[in-house]
């Protein structure tokens, strides 16, 4: 019970530090045109509330990833409430199979938006993680990176310095087109596509 009420003030303390924030926004397009195949968004764990709020203001239909882990179900709990359906679990850890079988799925579908944090969910922070982009790059899915850069916060003494957005100050959102790097064996060249997003 104690648990639930702590999660209920942090849902209405964030969402109302969210409506004090200004916004601007690079690349709004990328996101907005007619896509005839699914979209893999992706953006790194410690700017996820800024880039989720971001999609919740200007109504982008989205079905986050979010990890089974303790941290976890408050970020879900935050999401539900902003109307995000969610697909809990990883790619990489638990629930891995059930993540990667729905995503497959959800991204064969033309539109279909499945967003998750590269290097959630337990880090290293900025460092990505290939299993979403296999997914990704086997169905032939649009890949597109989100970016939330606030011009002044405060960071947690967390793995991924989550961001935390001081009242009334501006946001600026970058949101860009990638494409799988690839190495000469065929696989994933992680170290390749990073530095690309950062």
């Amino acid at each position: 019970m104690l648990r639930s009420w702590i999660h209920l003030l942090l849902r209405w303390l964030v969402s109302g530090l969210m409506k004090t924030l200004r916004w601007e926004v690079e690349g709004l397009d990328h996101l907005s045109l007619p896509h005839q195949q699914g979209m893999l968004l992706c953006g790194w764990h410690d700017e996820l509330a800024l880039s989720t709020y971001y999609l919740k203001i200007k109504d982008i239909k989205a079905t986050m990833v979010v990890s089974q882990h303790q941290d976890g179900q408050i970020i879900a709990d935050i999401l539900t409430y902003w109307g995000f359906p969610l697909l809990r679990g990883s790619t990489q850890s638990k629930g891995a199979l059930h993540v990667t079988k729905q995503m497959l799925k959800d991204l064969e579908k033309p539109g279909y938006i499945v967003a998750l944090t590269s290097d959630g969910p337990r880090g290293p922070r900025h460092v990505m993680k290939s299993g979403a982009l296999r997914i990704a790059d086997q169905c032939g899915a649009k890949i597109q990176f989100i970016r939330a850069f606030p011009t002044r916060y405060w960071r947690l003494n967390s793995w991924d310095r989550f961001i935390i957005p001081k009242p009334f100050s501006k946001v600026i959102i970058i949101i860009d087109s990638g494409s799988i790097i690839k190495s000469n064996d065929g696989t994933i060249d992680i170290d390749a596509m990073t530095p690309i997003f950062i």
